[in-house]
């Protein structure tokens, strides 16, 4: 990883890992962004090319190439709202003839659950970038701890932390050159 921000997000994460965030469990509250943060968001989200819908629950889908996002002005929490979306939009640069980071939406295999962990790690350094980090940290943590027990479970061979980290690094860059193009 070459950006400072990015290995300050990194340590932090894996800290909270270190002292045993254990399912981090999310209490809603309302934690409001402020409205030139969304705006600038919005246009990185908007500039990247994905196509977007903004019905359901949040998720890419391969096989129609889709993001769908949570409206972030209409949520309780927009600074998780909108670590969600980032989320969503780092599986959308993994796809064939972007990134091509070989997963499936297949949930269980070793593929997803390191995709899984670039996309919490890029959200994460997202959300670091747009200054929207106050329990965030503490939930990606939880989560990137979730699917990295997953992997050790199955006792195959699992690239590091510090992997995803670099590959969600090139999808944070990625989605910046979309947003210029």
């Amino acid at each position: 990883m070459e950006s400072t921000l990015y290995q300050l997000v990194f340590r932090q994460i894996t800290c909270h890992i270190e002292k045993g965030v254990r399912l981090y469990r999310y209490a809603p509250c309302r934690r409001l962004v402020h409205p030139a943060v969304l705006d600038e968001a919005a246009a990185l989200i908007e500039g990247t090319g994905a196509r977007l819908r903004y019905r359901g629950a949040p998720h890419y889908c391969i096989r129609s190439d889709t993001v769908t996002l949570p409206r972030i002005e209409r949520q309780k929490d927009e600074a998780l709202a909108l670590k969600t979306s980032f989320h969503e939009l780092i599986h959308w640069s993994g796809a064939k003839g972007r990134l091509d980071r070989a997963w499936e939406e297949l949930s269980g295999t070793q593929e997803y659950a390191m995709e899984e962990l670039v996309a919490e790690f890029g959200a994460a350094f997202l959300c670091a970038e747009f200054g929207v980090t106050p329990g965030i940290l503490p939930y990606a943590a939880s989560y990137i701890e979730s699917f990295s027990q997953a992997l050790h479970a199955k006792g195959t061979p699992v690239p590091g932390l510090m992997d995803a980290a670099g590959l969600a690094e090139e999808a944070v860059l990625y989605l910046r050159a979309a947003q210029r193009r």
